[in-house]
């Protein structure tokens, strides 16, 4: 009977905890995919290191991004709008946490977000758990938006570094190409003349080979020319690096309390109470009914 009552006892203290100390929380989750769709293709040759996939870069690094100081020290200075008493009120993130300091403030912040990454399909889930609906989707918001701003910034770096050097070969095989044409047209002049009267034996090779130097000066530049405008289009096109499949959205309703959770572990918390209690009893009992024998063996003896 005891027992059950003890356990009675923690359920309904467990249950009326959750209901009393119960703070509203909402959660946001957005979905997004990590790098360009068209980078995981067998033909992909360029990313962000340029040797590999783009996707696979960022799949290896996005979370060193998101808990990076940098990146939160920047979400927690944004300004947000809340209600605090019944009053309406705008102030940074840090402020709304009621953070100490910085490192307080990093702590509050990355206990408030959730990241789930499924390797198999590249798709990257950020929630984060405030007591404001609004608030919720507004640093998932920015969490996307600094994450996607790193990428681009790293990609248009290597990006343009290869059209940078390509762009200086190109230069140099254009003076190259203009300089065998030129020798060309004036051995062409020169030998015009020299052909009305007497040409020597080995004036058409001395011709061809002329023209066979052109002709690989030409090819050469129309590469690089060709590189150069793949490269840009390419870079344009994969600096598409993050694909939000779903945006975040402010929640209906909040997280469940935990009211029945807490209620049985009240009620565990009751049994083990109980389970001590009886044992205690049991203990001092015995130890009592000892102490009494011994009493009376010591007192019969005399």
């Amino acid at each position: 009977m005891l027992i059950v009552s003890l356990f009675i006892i923690g359920f309904v203290l467990g249950a009326g905890y959750a209901v009393a100390f119960y703070t509203k929380n909402y959660e946001s989750t957005g979905v997004i995919l990590l790098g360009n769709p068209m980078s995981y293709s067998a033909k992909a040759d360029f990313d962000l290191s340029g040797t590999g996939k783009s996707g696979n870069v960022i799949a290896s690094t996005y979370e060193a991004v998101i808990f990076s100081n940098d990146t939160l020290k920047s979400i927690l200075m944004m300004e947000v709008a809340y209600q605090k008493d019944g009053v309406e009120k705008k102030s940074s993130l840090m402020e709304y946490f009621g953070c100490k300091d910085m490192p307080d403030g990093i702590r509050k912040l990355k206990k408030s977000l959730k990241l789930n990454f499924n390797k198999n399909t590249f798709v990257l889930k950020i929630s984060a758990t405030t007591s404001e609906p609004k608030i919720s989707p507004l640093i998932v918001n920015e969490l996307i938006t600094k994450l996607n701003a790193f990428y681009t910034s790293q990609l248009s770096s290597n990006s343009q570094t290869d059209i940078n050097k390509i762009n200086i070969d190109m230069e140099k095989a254009k003076i190259q190409l203009d300089d065998a044409k030129q020798a060309l047209l004036k051995f062409r002049q020169t030998n015009k003349l020299i052909a009305e009267s007497s040409p020597p034996p080995n004036l058409k090779y001395l011709e061809d080979k002329l023209l066979m130097q052109v002709n690989e000066k030409e090819q050469l530049y129309k590469g690089l020319f060709e590189r150069y405008n793949s490269l840009k289009l390419k870079g344009e096109y994969d600096l598409t690096l993050l694909t939000v499949l779903e945006k975040p959205q402010p929640a209906d309703r909040p997280l469940p309390r935990g009211g029945a959770k807490k209620s049985v572990m009240g009620g565990l918390i009751g049994l083990l109470i109980a389970g001590g209690y009886i044992f205690l009893m049991q203990f001092l009992k015995m130890y009592k009914e000892k102490f009494r024998k011994t009493e009376d063996f010591t007192t019969n003896g005399h």
